[in-house]
């Protein structure tokens, strides 16, 4: 009896130790606890990758990349933050020294580090999107450890400078339009724009008077485009340009010896607005883009195909620009 009770304990002490060993490996991989980071604390963004070196700042309100303070696309600078902030490492993956097949070494890896006017707040290195595609393979600068991360959010990281940069190269409140100069060709014309409440144009009776002005006064109000000489534009083709001019984005911009090439060539075509604000649009390039300048840009940039199509279209029309038939 005593010999089984003897057998008893030692399985018991032997379950004992294996738990006490299985809790201290568990404790040995305890992942790191990273901490949210309150938004707004973050000031500045620093990568390093086989893109190279990009640094963002932010400067007021605004998010600006590289010390020429090239404004930041900010939505792209959101989401950075948003991975930022809110990494997690939810397993580990590796304590090896191979990092190459996490895309963790250092010819690969993309090393991200965010700091705050007190000092470096996060620091870490982005390998490649994990199988799962809802992780990311992650290292810490002070771990040699390889983790998952949640979320798929190595592309926010995986960029070049000029992906990085707001293409916005003009815009406009549209209702602030006045005035649109438009010359191509040798050609100009100036269309003036006014606003006509179509309400005004309604008459009503003495029975349904009040009913059909409220009903009238809730209309749209309808801009009429007068060419310098006393007739009228065609109000769609001068809306779809005064449209266009809201927000122009390009799709690269152009160093400062192309500039100085384009002031001193001729227009393709010009568009000026209240007689201050202007868009130069240059001759198509051999990849399809239009070189261009404009009054709210300190960069020459080019114009998508589209872009640039859309805005000769409307213009042509207008002055009344006919294409040659090889072209048509």
């Amino acid at each position: 009896m005593k010999k089984e009770y003897i057998i008893l304990l030692l399985i018991i002490a032997a379950l004992g130790g294996y738990l006490f060993m299985k809790q201290t490996d568990k404790t040995h991989y305890t992942l790191p606890d990273l901490a949210v980071i309150k938004s707004n604390v973050i000031t500045g963004i620093e990568l390093n990758g086989p893109k190279g070196q990009i640094k963002f700042s932010k400067d007021d309100d605004q998010w600006v990349v590289t010390d020429n303070k090239y404004k930041a696309d900010q939505g792209k600078v959101d989401e950075m933050l948003d991975a930022i902030r809110h990494l997690k490492a939810t397993a580990l993956v590796s304590q090896t020294e191979d990092r190459n097949r996490y895309h963790l070494d250092k010819a690969q890896r993309i090393a991200v580090s965010a700091t705050s006017s007190k000092g470096l707040e996060r620091e870490f290195f982005l390998g490649k999107e994990a199988p799962t595609f809802n992780h990311t393979f992650i290292s810490l600068a002070d771990d040699s450890h390889v983790y998952h991360a949640k979320g798929s959010f190595k592309r926010h990281f995986d960029k070049d400078l000029m992906e990085y940069r707001d293409k916005t190269v003009f815009t406009v409140n549209e209702k602030e339009i006045s005035t649109l100069a438009l010359t191509k060709e040798g050609i100009s014309k100036t269309l003036t724009r006014t606003v006509k409440n179509s309400a005004s144009e309604v008459k009503t009776d003495s029975k349904t008077g009040g009913a059909n002005a409220a009903e009238n006064a809730d209309k749209e109000e309808k801009p009429v485009w007068t060419i310098s000489e006393g007739s009228l534009a065609n109000p769609d083709f001068a809306d779809s340009i005064a449209g266009n001019l809201v927000k122009v984005e390009c799709d690269n911009f152009l160093d400062d010896a192309k500039k100085q090439e384009l002031e001193e060539k001729d227009p393709l075509f010009t568009i000026m607005l209240n007689t201050t604000d202007y868009l130069k649009v240059y001759e198509k390039t051999d990849d399809s883009k239009y070189p261009a300048l404009s009054s709210t840009s300190l960069e020459a940039f080019e114009l998508s195909s589209r872009t640039g199509e859309n805005f000769i279209s409307d213009i042509d029309k207008i002055l009344e620009i006919k294409k040659d038939e090889e072209n048509q």
